[in-house]
């Protein structure tokens, strides 16, 4: 079980590695199961009070273009599973 909060330090942790993370998110142009790559931070101050508006992702979801994009801009928040916690894939 991760909470969101666990999920943005690895995050965090894998881009500080070089190492992107896919996410499962909803809202935004998501459809059921859809996911999205983290590439990148922004404006962090604090490593430990990290959230959404944080970070950067790549979506493959069909619109205008591929571009790196806020992941709060685009509207997602991270999508629970049927248990109620939230998954990343490294």
């Amino acid at each position: 079980t991760k909470s969101s909060d666990k999920i943005w330090k690895m995050c965090y942790n894998n881009i500080k590695n070089g190492k992107p993370t896919i996410v499962n998110v909803t809202g935004g142009r998501s459809s059921c199961d859809h996911y999205v790559i983290v590439i990148g931070s922004k404006n962090i101050s604090d490593p430990n009070k990290l959230s959404p508006t944080n970070f950067l992702i790549l979506d493959p979801a069909p619109h205008d273009g591929f571009n790196v994009e806020s992941f709060t801009n685009v509207g997602y928040k991270l999508r629970a599973d049927s248990d109620g916690d939230f998954d990343a894939i490294f």
